[in-house]
Parts: C-alpha cells; sequence; structure tokens
C-alpha cells in the first residue's frame, strides 16, 4: 500500500509546504511513518531531499521538519 503514495510525494516534498501537512495529503497517519516510507522510495529522509532541491541545508529548528 505505501508503494502506491510514492510519486506523489516527492513532487510535493519540493514545495515548502511543511512535511507533516505532506504526509497527512498524502494518506500517512503520521509524519514519522511518512519518513520511513520516504526514506524506503528514496533513500533520503524528506529533509534531505528537499534541501537537495533548494541548494540549502534543512533548518533543525524549523517546525516542519520531522524528529530524528
Amino acid at each position: 500500500m505505501a508503494e502506491a503514495r510514492g510519486p506523489r510525494p516527492a513532487s510535493s516534498i519540493a514545495t515548502r509546504e511543511p512535511i507533516a501537512a505532506v504526509a497527512r495529503r498524502c494518506g500517512f497517519a503520521s509524519a514519522e511513518s511518512f519518513r520511513q516510507a520516504f526514506v524506503a522510495w528514496v533513500g533520503i529522509s524528506p529533509s534531505r531531499f528537499r534541501s537537495s532541491r533548494t541548494g540549502r541545508e534543512p533548518d533543525p529548528e524549523a517546525p516542519s521538519t520531522v524528529p530524528r
């Protein structure tokens, strides 16, 4: 089931929408379950994926980051 949700989150992560909001919109019960599935699909966390697209490091104090 989680594999079917994979393509849409990757494009959503490239936006500035909070990761927790992306997780909810994609049907995940929690940001942590989304993070685990995203790492399985892409090989890096959503925050790292986002920073690789924007050229900036993720802000560890930002509320949109998922706890590690």
